[in-house]
């Protein structure tokens, strides 16, 4: 996931989707594509995820990632956003913070 909205709603990146769910292929297909969403086909084979690896190298494109810390609250905090079904990116749990 490389979509990332700044302070004023405006968007900085692009969602990519790896082979995609069925909608997205139907919405691709179709021209309904949502704005700064891509689809990709791609064989799951080391060599497709080599080429996705280094084209996305070479833009510097990075997942958006949230880092909680691994504690009561960070587990409470991370299970209710990921509830709200808003979270953008991936939860990441810190193990080494206390």
């Amino acid at each position: 996931d490389l979509l990332k909205i700044d302070t004023n709603g405006e968007c900085l990146g692009e969602y990519v989707a790896l082979n995609g769910p069925p909608k997205k292929w139907v919405r691709a297909l179709s021209g309904y594509q949502k704005p700064h969403q891509t689809i990709m086909m791609m064989k799951s084979n080391s060599s497709d995820l080599d080429l996705v690896v280094s084209l996305l190298s070479k833009i510097k494109a990075t997942p958006v990632i949230n880092v909680v810390p691994f504690s009561d609250e960070g587990l409470v905090g991370a299970f209710d956003a990921l509830k709200s079904r808003r979270v953008k990116g991936k939860i990441v749990f810190d193990l080494q913070d206390k």
